[in-house]
């Protein structure tokens, strides 16, 4: 008997969740030329948005990675393609003359190379500035995966990428002024909670742990002490 095999699937099955994958990584791939720096092959997507989902930490860390790599994530050059009256430049840096681009705000700002270089990798910002900040983001995430039995590392890559996100937020919306002791604080007070956590989630440890919509989108429950980020991330709630 005949029937319709969808062949993009190991079960020959169309979902429109596999339909809108398909969908968006031809689109993707038709917007850049075969010559342009910035563009991911097609099988590297795919492999990409395999182990994105399964990545450890919360679902907003996640698509915040999601957002970068698809060239959707609100930063000042998409407001100025868009003629938008906002601020295109870096609020991190302050430097007049370094629009905010994905490349510069996660990886070549000098305020991120002291977060790469203060975290747990000591990745250094310089290298690897040939290629598009979402290539240099799946290239990362795409080593440690296979490398990281653990998840410690691929966790500590990911808690860095959310703090220079909480860091140029404060900058916009409070105002606040760049304090590198805070932002290493910071990184590491969620670090801690979020592998403490995962370890939890993991190995099925006899505690009750959860990713939640707080700030930081993490807290973890033991029975004998309530460790978390509180609304205003800063310490721990007892």
């Amino acid at each position: 008997m005949d029937y319709l095999y969808w062949k993009h699937t190991e079960s020959g099955i169309y979902s429109v969740k596999n339909g809108y994958g398909l969908a968006l990584e031809v689109i993707l791939d038709n917007k850049a030329s075969p010559k342009d720096k910035t563009r991911v092959p097609m099988e590297a997507m795919s492999f990409f948005k395999k182990i994105l989902w399964r990545l450890p930490g919360p679902s907003k860390w996640k698509m915040l990675i999601w957002k970068i790599i698809t060239d959707t994530l609100s930063v000042g050059a998409e407001f100025k393609k868009r003629s938008l009256n906002s601020d295109h430049l870096c609020l991190m840096c302050g430097t007049e003359d370094n629009l905010e681009t994905i490349e510069h705000f996660f990886r070549d700002c000098d305020i991120s190379k002291k977060i790469w270089a203060g975290s747990h990798l000591g990745i250094r910002g310089d290298i690897g500035r040939e290629c598009s900040g979402k290539i240099w983001v799946i290239n990362w995430l795409t080593f440690l995966v296979g490398k990281d039995s653990s998840q410690w590392c691929t966790l500590s890559f990911i808690t860095s990428i959310w703090s220079i996100w909480c860091t140029r937020n404060d900058c916009l919306f409070q105002g606040m002024e760049v304090c590198f002791v805070k932002m290493m604080n910071h990184y590491n007070h969620v670090l801690d909670t979020a592998w403490k956590a995962w370890q939890c989630i993991s190995t099925r440890l006899p505690a009750v742990c959860m990713w939640e919509n707080s700030m930081d989108g993490v807290k973890m429950y033991e029975p004998v002490r309530f460790v978390g980020v509180n609304s205003s991330c800063r310490g721990l709630e007892s």
